[in-house]
C-alpha cells in the first residue's frame, strides 16, 4: 500500500517537473541510448533551442569523440534541464573539476522543494564529484554527505542502482584512501546485489563488470578473477558501436592484456595486444601504440621469440622518434605562437600610442572633427585587420597538420620535403609515400612552421630530416639529395 502510494506521488511529481520529451532525454542519456537521443533530436521533441544544441554536443562526443568547441556556460546555467545535461557532458569528457559548476548545482538544489528534481540534480552532482574523487580524495566526504540528502522514496529503478553503486564505490575509495584495501564477504554480497539490480543496458553491465575486475585486483588480489570480469566487460562493450564505448573497450582490453602478461600467460596476452594494434581508434595514438609494442616485446622475449621481439623493439624506436619529433615541432610551434602574440601586443601598443596622439590633436582641431573621425575609423579598421591577421597566423601555426585541397591530412612532423611540379606540388612523407595535388608552393609555405625552409624555387625541406650539407646540395636522412638554389643560400644555416 505504501509502495503504491509512493509510486503515485512519484508519477505526479515527475509529470509536474519535466515534460515527456525531457523525461525521454534524461532516460536516454542515463542509458547511453545513442539511437534514442538521435531520435529525439530528429523528431524535434526538445523545445528548448539551447538544450537541443547541448544534446547534439553530447551525442557527437558519444558517437565520434569530437568535443564541442563553444559552450556558453552562462546560458547553460539558466535552467535545471540545461545544467543537468551540461554536467553529464562535463563528466563524460572529463573536463577539469569546476568549483563554479559545483556551486551552480548546489544553488539550484537549494532553490527547489520538489523531491524528484532535487534527486536528479543531487545525483548528477554526486556522479560529477565521483568522476574526480580518485585524484581529489577530499571530495569523498562531500559525496557521502550529498548521498544522505537524497529522498530514496522518489528514486526510480535506474537511479536506485546509481545510488547503491556510488555508495558502495565511495566506501571502497574511503577505505583505499585510509590504506584498508582488503575484501570482505559483505562486499561480495553487495556486488551480487548490484548485479541483480543493474539496468539491462550493455554499457552499465560492462561498467559493472569493469568495477568488479578492479575490486578483484585491488581488494582481493585475485588476478584470475579480475581477468574473468574484464572478459565479461569486453563482451558487453563489443556490442556497442559508438566511439565512446569503443574507447572503453580498448582501455579494458589493454588492461586485460597487461594482467595476462603479468600472470605469465604470454601467448594469450600477445593475442590481445596484436588485436589492439589493429584497432582503428589507436591509429594516431603514438603513446598508446608505444606501450602496446613495449608489452609485445616483453611477451615475445619471455617465450624466446627473438625475431618478433626485435620487430617490436624497432617499432618502439620508430614511435619514440616520431614522438620526439612531434614534441620538437610542437615546441617550435609554441615558440612561434608566442612570437606572434608578442607581435600582436606590439601592434596594439603602437595603435594605442597613435590613438593617444590623435586624442590630443582633436582638442585643438575641433572644427575638423569630421575629418578626425574618419582618421580614427581608418586606424580602427587597421587595428581590426591586424588583429585578424595575427589571429589567422596563430590559428595556422598551432595546427600540427595541414589539409590539402583534396582534403588529405598530412602531419607536419612526418613531412620530409615538398617539391613544386608545374601547377602541382608533391609532398614526400617519412614513410616513403608521396602525395601529388594541385597547388602552389608559396601558398603551402605560409602554413608551415619555422623548421621548414625554402632552399630552391621548387623545394621546401624539413630541417628535422637534414643529415648534411654538401656544396650546392642538402642530403636528407633517407639518402635523398636536394639542390640549393643560388638565391636561397643565404637562408641556409650551416
Amino acid at each position: 500500500m505504501v509502495g503504491r502510494l509512493c509510486l503515485i506521488l512519484f508519477l505526479i511529481y515527475f509529470q509536474s517537473v519535466f515534460s515527456q520529451s525531457e523525461k525521454k532525454l534524461f532516460r536516454a542519456v542515463k542509458h547511453f541510448d545513442v539511437d534514442g537521443i538521435a531520435l529525439l533530436i530528429e523528431q524535434k521533441q526538445i523545445k528548448d533551442a539551447y538544450l537541443v544544441s547541448l544534446t547534439k554536443s553530447y551525442l557527437e562526443y558519444l558517437v565520434s569523440g569530437e568535443k564541442a568547441k563553444n559552450l556558453a556556460q552562462e546560458e547553460t546555467y539558466q535552467t535545471p534541464e540545461r545544467i543537468w545535461l551540461f554536467v553529464q557532458y562535463q563528466k563524460l569528457i572529463r573536463e577539469p573539476y569546476s568549483q563554479k559548476t559545483h556551486e551552480v548545482l548546489l544553488n539550484e538544489i537549494s532553490k527547489t522543494d520538489n523531491a524528484v528534481l532535487k534527486n536528479e540534480l543531487l545525483l548528477v552532482l554526486i556522479e560529477y564529484l565521483k568522476a574526480y574523487a580518485q585524484k581529489e580524495p577530499h571530495l569523498i566526504a562531500l559525496i557521502q554527505e550529498y548521498l544522505t540528502k537524497l529522498d530514496l522514496s522518489f528514486l526510480d529503478e535506474t537511479n536506485r542502482y546509481f545510488y547503491e553503486l556510488i555508495a558502495f564505490t565511495t566506501t571502497l575509495q574511503k577505505k583505499e584512501a585510509n590504506g584498508l584495501k582488503k575484501g570482505s564477504e559483505s562486499n561480495r554480497k553487495t556486488l551480487l546485489r548490484l548485479d541483480s539490480i543493474c539496468p539491462n543496458v550493455p554499457y552499465h553491465k560492462a561498467r559493472l563488470e569493469q568495477g568488479k575486475a578492479i575490486y578483484a585486483l585491488e581488494f582481493e588480489k585475485n588476478n584470475q578473477r579480475a581477468i574473468l570480469h574484464l572478459k565479461k566487460a569486453l563482451h558487453h562493450f563489443s556490442s556497442l558501436e559508438y566511439h565512446y564505448a569503443k574507447k572503453q573497450f580498448v582501455l579494458n582490453q589493454n588492461t586485460m592484456g597487461i594482467l595476462l602478461r603479468d600472470a605469465g600467460k604470454y601467448r594469450e596476452a600477445i593475442s590481445v595486444f596484436e588485436n589492439l594494434l589493429q584497432h582503428p581508434i589507436l591509429r594516431d595514438n603514438h603513446m598508446a601504440l608505444l606501450k602496446i609494442h613495449t608489452s609485445l616485446e616483453m611477451c615475445y622475449e619471455s617465450i624466446n621469440n627473438t625475431s618478433k621481439a626485435y620487430f617490436h623493439t624497432k617499432k618502439k624506436e620508430k614511435l619514440n622518434d616520431s614522438i620526439y619529433k612531434l614534441k620538437q615541432t610542437e615546441s617550435i610551434i609554441e615558440k612561434n605562437y608566442d612570437h606572434k602574440i608578442e607581435q600582436k601586443d606590439k601592434v596594439i601598443h603602437k595603435i594605442e600610442k597613435e590613438r593617444n596622439k590623435l586624442y590630443h590633436w582633436t582638442i585643438f582641431l575641433f572644427p575638423a572633427l569630421g575629418l578626425c573621425f574618419l582618421v580614427v575609423l581608418i586606424i580602427f579598421r587597421f587595428y581590426k585587420k591586424s588583429q585578424d591577421e595575427v589571429k589567422n597566423i596563430a590559428e595556422k601555426v598551432i595546427k600540427n597538420h595541414i589539409v590539402l585541397k583534396d582534403k588529405t591530412k598530412i602531419y607536419i612532423n612526418d613531412l620530409l620535403y615538398v617539391k613544386a611540379e608545374d601547377h602541382y606540388i608533391r609532398l614526400f612523407i617519412a614513410d616513403n609515400k608521396n602525395h601529388f595535388v594541385p597547388g602552389r608552393l608559396s601558398d603551402l609555405e605560409t602554413e608551415l612552421p619555422p623548421n621548414f625552409i625554402r632552399i630552391h624555387r621548387s623545394y621546401i625541406i624539413n630541417r628535422n630530416y637534414v643529415k648534411s650539407f654538401s656544396g650546392d646540395q642538402i642530403q636528407l636522412i633517407n639518402g635523398e639529395r636536394i639542390p640549393i638554389g643560388r638565391t636561397y643560400r643565404k637562408k641556409i644555416d650551416h
